[in-house]
């Protein structure tokens, strides 16, 4: 008896993934996508930027919707998306400053 080990995305016979399937990129969605509350990292796949350049706008005060928590950013999603969609203008303060 013998077995098929190819996967539904594979082409049979060969090692090569099917053109078929979906690239692996950022998801399509989001605000689906993604939880409400996202990390630097997670913001710069959105972006699909470094992260350091997310920490650089940060620090210029150019991303709205931002907190900080002992030394760790967190962003408001659907701020930080309604941001980008409205054309990215300089962001207000989202923390006083001490």
């Amino acid at each position: 008896m013998s077995q098929d080990h190819t996967t539904d995305d594979e082409i049979p016979g060969t090692n090569e993934r099917n053109s078929e399937s979906p690239p692996e990129t950022a998801p399509s969605d989001p605000r689906t996508a993604y939880p409400s509350v996202l990390t630097a990292v997670e913001l710069a796949e959105i972006m699909r930027v470094d992260r350091r350049v997310i920490y650089d706008m940060v620090r210029d005060h150019q991303i709205p919707g931002v907190r900080s928590f002992r030394r760790q950013l967190r962003f408001d999603r659907d701020v930080v998306l309604n941001w980008l969609r409205d054309g990215q203008g300089r962001a207000p303060r989202s923390t006083p400053r001490r």
